[in-house]
């Protein structure tokens, strides 16, 4: 019995000279999750008129595009199927990484043209919630570039607990938590 591989693809970039993005092409790019015990980063990209035709997708090789879904290699591993890619004006394409329960923080990997390989991961943030438990875990960091402004990005993030009762102890544990990152 072979492994059951998903893939979900989901998340829109559309790198266009008026967001800053460097060298813009006119396609899409659609970024989504391949989920093989470890959640990798995939890379899709379309023409904005033939999104709703899969056949027309091309999919990131880690050195060209391809028209098959089962040629495309993750540009980066240990994501959630819930982050944000986005450009910001004057600085390389910023891809959002969930935090994760080891790192106990949030960063994100730059590269210059979407779908290349993320590989330079940039520490931005360490959450405190994790010094709460043992048992508590904060993830699933996004940005929110419309309430964000040209000097700051708004990101949030989640923080539960593998304990269900500590939840009784802390009510606090459960909410989402909101930062400002500086993007000079």
């Amino acid at each position: 019995m072979s492994a059951v591989i998903e893939r979900l693809f989901g998340q829109l970039l559309e790198p266009t000279e008026t967001a800053g993005a460097p060298e813009p092409d006119g396609y899409l790019y659609v970024y989504g999750v391949r989920n093989d015990g470890i959640k990798k980063l995939l890379v899709a990209r379309v023409l904005p008129q033939q999104i709703a035709n899969f056949d027309r997708y091309q999919f990131w090789t880690g050195s060209a595009w391809s028209n098959s879904i089962s040629a495309g290699v993750p540009v980066t591993d240990r994501v959630s199927s819930e982050s944000s890619v986005l450009t910001a004006p004057g600085r390389p394409l910023y891809s959002r990484l969930p935090t994760r329960r080891p790192q106990r923080q949030s960063g994100g990997p730059l590269c210059e043209k979407p779908g290349r390989s993320l590989e330079r991961l940039h520490h931005d943030y360490t959450t405190s919630e994790t010094s709460i438990s043992p048992n508590v875990c904060t993830y699933n960091a996004k940005a929110h570039p419309h309430l964000s402004t040209q000097d700051e990005l708004l990101i949030s993030y989640n923080v539960n607990t593998f304990d269900f009762f500590e939840h009784f102890t802390n009510a606090d544990i459960y909410l989402p938590r909101f930062i400002w990152l500086p993007l000079n």
